[in-house]
């Protein structure tokens, strides 16, 4: 059903809000459940439901697990993952929600972030941290014409190659990888990896990237999933 080193994607939008559906909720863990009670807006409560419901009915579709079993296992970073016993296939995935999309990843052969960001009006050069970016890219967003945009579009970058790393923004030394570039190599723990990265198209007014760690010299395919082939539900 998912063949090695692909990459599918789908996302949905929120917006307008409606009420959850009653399935929505029952398919969260007690956790979840708790986490849903602390919200003081029912619009961010309901997004929260059918957020964490939608990437559960994703993850239950590719791993042929009933949405309401699958039990969530993070590194110290706080990166998810499924244990072996749920995840025989091996399937890497990522997540990631700004405003009002959320989208998942997964592959099948490798490691896989991904980033979405919604778009601020705000924003300032001195955003530009040279604690997360290379020289080169300062001096990118700093000559761009929309700067605005090219720095979404590297931050976003940067954020799904930390993910695939399984690390947090920041842990990653980011500011020593250029993502101009790629794909490019990755070397760690003394071993050498191809990463992949590259923006993803999601919504007007959002950036969004994909990075992907694998094998070197192998070529992957990036498929994007449209929600409603998920028995219709999305």
């Amino acid at each position: 059903m998912f063949p090695k080193h692909e990459i599918h994607y789908t996302f949905i939008h929120f917006a307008p809000v409606t009420s959850a559906a009653e399935d929505d909720l029952d398919c969260l863990s007690v956790d979840e459940r708790d986490t849903v009670e602390r919200f003081h807006s029912s619009e961010d409560k309901t997004k929260f439901i059918k957020r964490r419901s939608f990437y559960r009915h994703i993850l239950g579709y590719y791993c042929d697990i009933p949405p309401a079993n699958i039990e969530f296992i993070r590194n110290k970073f706080g990166k998810p993952t499924l244990s072996t016993e749920q995840n025989a296939a091996g399937i890497s995935f990522s997540c990631s929600s700004s405003k009002d999309v959320a989208v998942i990843a997964l592959m099948n052969g490798g490691e896989i972030g991904v980033d979405i960001e919604k778009l601020i009006d705000n924003f300032s050069i001195s955003k530009v941290s040279p604690q997360l970016f290379t020289e080169n890219e300062i001096s990118k967003i700093r000559e761009s014409e929309n700067g605005r945009q090219l720095f979404f579009e590297l931050w976003t970058k940067k954020e799904a190659l930390a993910k695939a790393r399984g690390t947090g923004i920041a842990y990653g030394n980011l500011n020593q990888f250029d993502v101009t570039a790629s794909p490019s190599i990755l070397t760690e723990n003394n071993s050498c990896r191809q990463v992949y990265i590259d923006t993803l198209s999601i919504e007007a007014g959002y950036a969004g990237a994909i990075a992907a760690i694998h094998d070197k010299d192998v070529k992957l395919k990036i498929i994007h999933v449209p929600g409603t082939n998920f028995t219709g539900r999305f």
